[in-house]
């Protein structure tokens, strides 16, 4: 891991969110409120 300085910006990382739930709690709709959502069924 590289020392960064003060002014150095720091890199954006993709949040990773898992969602658990009853069947038809909504799920499903809430992730599809994300931006690019990877739904996999």
């Amino acid at each position: 891991m590289p020392i960064l300085k003060a002014e150095d910006a720091l890199p954006e990382l993709p949040s990773v969110t898992v969602i658990y739930g009853d069947p038809g709690a909504g799920k499903t709709s809430l992730a599809n409120t994300a931006n690019n959502p990877v739904l996999i069924d």
